[in-house]
């Protein structure tokens, strides 16, 4: 089905109807979801709604139930992640002396060490390499 619309020269067109069609407002991905990464480059990575949630933020994209990080971004995004895990690296070297200094004192022991975003973002890692690498992009949806 095709609608009507005036061009530059005030003259009547004919248009398909999808081509007027307005794009959904971006919803947050709800809390429970599973978040799919794909690639020509690497097979698919799922992944918790939380956890993307944060590697969004690192690579400056906003949050949505789909995107893409273009071939030509995938330099880019994977430069920032590998910097962010290697700053939480620092920051876990130096929570571990503390913690030893603690230790070594008898103060009370604290919780075990949470899962690091280098273990929960070292499959994006590799497929952005892998993306790079190809010249491909990356996708993600849920």
């Amino acid at each position: 089905m095709a609608c009507h619309r005036r061009n530059a020269d005030g003259a009547a067109s004919r248009a398909p109807r999808w081509q007027f069609a307005l794009l959904p407002a971006r919803r947050p991905i709800p809390d429970m979801s599973l978040v799919v990464f794909r690639s020509k480059a690497a097979g698919e990575i799922f992944m918790f709604a939380d956890t993307a949630r944060r590697i969004f933020e690192i690579l400056g994209r906003t949050e949505a139930p789909r995107g893409v990080i273009t071939a030509e971004q995938v330099p880019e995004a994977l430069a920032r992640l590998v910097a962010a895990v290697d700053q939480e690296r620092t920051q876990a070297k130096e929570a571990a002396a503390a913690f030893e200094q603690s230790d070594r004192r008898g103060d009370e022991a604290s919780a075990p060490a949470p899962i690091t975003l280098s273990q929960r973002a070292f499959p994006l890692i590799e497929m952005l390499r892998a993306a790079d690498k190809r010249k491909v992009d990356v996708t993600w949806g849920i």
